[in-house]
């Protein structure tokens, strides 16, 4: 767990478990000898990936930026992904002094299962700020599933720059492609969390997109971008690098 001051916010990686994906698909046309060196598969070619999420408090709030898998998978979903629950987001939040209840806002990176499936843990008086064009999207083309994000919670549809408190600190920028509505978030104009817009470091430079996506041009945009802010200063977190979502300078 990393934390970072930014203004008169604190920031935190906060782990919520890991699931295991198809390496073959994470690295696209990356021949696996290459790939594996770094994130070895399992005998079923699926490679270790963190469910990460994030934590900002200050101002009186506390925004937790995605929500981990939740308690909706089954069995056979948990085996196809051999999920590993621990740390569960309880647990990292309790290292942090922090309960589920604590928090007031939840920023919803996208609407995919692992960063929109533990809605149910937070209280339904906290604000669900998610991004527009994924509620409006094909929900079965794009593998969202309505019980992770139809939750009851009061909610803001984003469309476009959005600044979470009006003051500039915490703001949500759309990075689509990987989904229609994927949104990274800028930490006092220091801190770029990428989430899905780009899963590890080596993406940036190298272009490397999983197999899957809703539209590869915009992935391409979208990375561009995130380059761009990384190259003029800001420190980049990265969505599924299982070593830490490191802050790292360029």
């Amino acid at each position: 767990m990393t934390t970072l001051t930014l203004g008169d916010w604190t920031l935190h990686t906060v782990e919520a478990g890991f699931l295991w994906l198809d390496g073959g698909s994470m690295f696209g046309s990356v021949p696996k000898p290459l790939w594996n060196r770094t994130n070895p598969a399992d005998e079923r070619n699926r490679i270790r990936l963190a469910m990460r999420c994030w934590l900002l408090r200050g101002h009186g709030r506390t925004v937790l930026v995605d929500d981990g898998l939740g308690d909706k998978f089954t069995d056979k979903l948990r085996d196809i992904y051999r999920v590993e629950a621990e740390p569960s987001l309880e647990h990292s939040l309790a290292a942090l002094g922090v309960k589920p209840g604590d928090v007031t806002d939840v920023v919803l990176t996208h609407l995919h299962f692992d960063h929109a499936g533990g809605l149910d843990l937070v209280p339904r008086a906290a604000t669900v700020v998610l991004p527009k064009a994924d509620l409006e999207a094909d929900a079965e083309e794009n593998n969202f599933r309505a019980v992770d994000y139809e939750t009851g919670h009061p909610r803001i549809e984003t469309e476009g720059d959005y600044d979470l408190f009006g003051d500039g600190a915490i703001v949500l920028h759309p990075t689509p492609g990987h989904t229609p509505g994927h949104q990274s978030v800028i930490v006092d104009g220091d801190v770029l969390i990428a989430a899905d817009a780009c899963y590890f470091p080596e993406n940036v430079d190298e272009e490397r997109f999983p197999a899957y996506g809703w539209d590869r041009d915009l992935e391409r945009e979208s990375l561009g971008w995130i380059r761009e802010q990384r190259d003029s200063g800001l420190t980049v977190l990265y969505g599924h690098e299982p070593s830490a979502g490191t802050f790292q300078r360029p």
